[in-house]
């Protein structure tokens, strides 16, 4: 049965580090002041109000979350069916549920205000004056060769050339893993076996540019594989396909990448606790005790910025 608690189980994730080290005052909006927003009853209009803004996203949030979501779709369909998508359907699903998403940011508003989480609205219509057409441009250019190059890429042509010899292990499930009797949070775009190598392959599919923490996330990934399915460091291989350009990086993970992995981890928990006024329920201190950034600009792109800049 469902438990409505008063605040939030304490967890660990590299988003939710993310946030916390772009500013801790979003990071307190994020993880504490916007539990049970998503309440219809009981709950202040406050709290709803800062669950709406959590859930408003941008559009290369939005690009990003509808290629990963279609090739899931993708991937399960052919494990099941053995069926390829043309890119043809891909990019026109693309656009509808691009589509969607304006129309939901607009003549759909009252409706996402009632219910933020089965709604999208997009920054630029909630805060501006709706989208960029340089920038809606830019992204629906982008559409055929992302999907393209997910179709070329070497581990869609490994799977469906050889669909017999990889077992289908995990594929974007939010799936957890306790780390120190943290629960941390982990999300696997694909996690294949190698059933010929004796071999796991954690893959993570890319639609931005190279970023230094994309590696980083593989390596928390791996530690979960190790923990959750007794694997040895040695038969994980890492891959990030990026969708962008259609390059591929592909590592295996060492024990010192794991190290400096857990060492951050534990880094970040410490850190995070000392915002919690009461652990054994992980109550959060006063909004007030939660530091804003001083960086203008990461004021001018956060979600919470008309509740939290003075005005």
């Amino acid at each position: 049965m469902f438990e409505i608690k008063q605040y939030p189980e304490f967890s660990w994730s590299l988003a939710r580090q993310q946030t916390f080290q772009t500013c801790h005052r979003q990071y307190a909006y994020h993880y504490y002041y916007s539990h049970n927003g998503w309440l219809q009853y009981n709950v202040d209009e406050e709290t709803k109000h800062v669950y709406r803004l959590k859930k408003i996203t941008s559009l290369p949030l939005l690009f990003g979350t509808i290629v990963h979501d279609l090739i899931a779709k993708s991937l399960q369909h052919f494990f099941q069916s053995r069926l390829q998508p043309s890119l043809r359907q891909l990019v026109e699903e693309a656009r509808h549920l691009l589509n969607e998403a304006y129309l939901d940011s607009t003549i759909r508003r009252e409706a996402w205000f009632a219910r933020p989480s089965r709604y999208t609205m997009l920054t630029d219509f909630y805060y501006g004056d709706g989208f960029d057409p340089e920038q809606v441009a830019t992204y629906r250019e982008r559409l055929e060769p992302t999907f393209r190059n997910f179709l070329q890429s070497e581990t869609w042509r490994m799977i469906e050339r050889e669909p017999e010899r990889f077992e289908f292990k995990q594929l974007e499930d939010f799936a957890t893993v306790s780390i120190f009797d943290t629960k941390v949070f982990v999300v696997l775009d694909l996690l294949l076996f190698d059933r010929e190598l004796n071999r796991y392959i954690i893959i993570d599919w890319k639609t931005g540019k190279p970023s230094s923490n994309d590696y980083q996330q593989l390596v928390l990934y791996s530690i979960y594989v190790l923990l959750n399915y007794g694997a040895s460091l040695d038969d994980i291989d890492l891959c990030n396909e990026y969708l962008k350009d259609g390059t591929r990086a592909v590592h295996q993970p060492t024990q010192l990448e794991l190290q400096h992995m857990t060492d951050v981890f534990q880094m970040s928990v410490e850190e995070m606790l000392h915002y919690v006024a009461d652990p054994s329920i992980n109550a959060p201190l006063p909004l007030e005790s939660y530091e804003r950034t001083t960086d203008e600009w990461k004021c001018r792109q956060c979600n919470y910025r008309e509740i939290c800049l003075p005005t």
